[in-house]
């Protein structure tokens, strides 16, 4: 699979922009990010580059390796970027407080997170008390919780 296979989706992740007939983000810029991905060991299990470091080899088949992929790369590439911004000129002050570029670093931390280790503990449970009735059905909730004694030992001289 050739990096341009995954621009688009790599552009719409990162709100890339064509203005005048120019991306925000390069091809270039992509390809050294997906490409990053794999020389750091990063790329989803069975999958490396070929030996020209053109393509990924075998094709990204599994839905969740091709969002690992881009996610991955999305995030090596905002993470490198400043998160704030200020421009000052006499007419105009323009101020990015980078809310943004936090708000997607930590989306897509959590993204691979849940495809690398899953969050599997409430993917079937609604609440805590649910796992824990999980664990032992027909136990009270009293006996799986562990109390905690606040008061300090008494002293006697």
């Amino acid at each position: 699979m050739t990096f341009d296979a995954l621009y688009d989706t790599l552009r719409c992740i990162l709100g890339d922009e064509e203005v005048h007939g120019v991306w925000n983000y390069s091809d270039d810029k992509l390809d050294s990010a997906v490409k990053s991905i794999f020389l750091l060991g990063r790329g989803p299990a069975g999958y490396a580059l070929d030996e020209d470091q053109v393509e990924i080899v075998p094709d990204l088949k599994s839905g969740d390796d091709f969002a690992l992929t881009c996610y991955d790369a999305c995030k090596l590439m905002v993470g490198g970027e400043d998160g704030e911004m200020r421009l000052h000129t006499r007419e105009i002050t323009l101020h990015d407080a980078g809310h943004r570029k936090r708000d997607l670093l930590a989306e897509l931390a959590q993204l691979i997170y849940d495809i690398r280790d899953g969050s599997a503990v409430f993917t079937t449970r609604q609440n805590f008390d649910e796992f824990v009735h999980s664990l032992r059905p027909g136990w009270p909730l009293t006996l799986a919780t562990v109390e905690v004694m606040t008061q300090p030992p008494e002293i006697s001289i």
